[in-house]
């Protein structure tokens, strides 16, 4: 229960901040790049529920966002773990990119027909959030591998 609260609490207040800054912000497009390279639910969790902040801050329409899965984070974007599968496809479907590395999928044997349809492939993970960077996109990384207990207020 408290979990839930907390979470509730930090959703809460991350999009209050995001809509401060969003209000700040110049129009146009917004662009983000998440870099996932850990694994487990409470990575993933953390991770989508940024996306849904972006989103709700800025306006679906108003934010460009990949996400790119290397290393462990692969696993969040394979047909072998559905527990999120249905939240990446509604992102997707709002345009949030899921790109896999093709260097991870290399080295752990995975290939395309492993991946979630929603997924699009690059040659390597790193390059790219290195060249969206380059290209201006903000930087968030993204999950964390364990969870840590709340503040108490």
């Amino acid at each position: 229960m408290k979990k839930k609260v907390f979470y509730s609490v930090a959703a809460a207040l991350l999009v209050m901040f995001l809509a401060m800054v969003a209000v700040s912000q110049p129009t146009g497009t917004h662009k983000v790049i998440f870099h996932m390279n850990t694994t487990g639910d409470f990575a993933w969790e953390q991770g989508l529920r940024n996306i849904m902040a972006l989103q709700q801050a800025f306006g679906p329409k108003n934010v460009q966002i990949e996400v790119v899965c290397l290393g462990p984070g692969l696993s969040m974007i394979m047909k072998k773990d559905t527990r999120f599968q249905a939240r990446i496809e509604k992102f997707a479907e709002s345009g949030v990119v899921f790109a896999a590395c093709e260097n991870t999928m290399k080295g752990m044997g995975v290939t395309k027909d492993d991946l979630l349809a929603v997924d699009t492939t690059v040659p390597s993970g790193v390059a790219e959030v290195v060249k969206k960077q380059e290209a201006g996109w903000s930087y968030i990384k993204s999950g964390a591998e364990t969870q840590i207990d709340p503040p108490s207020f």
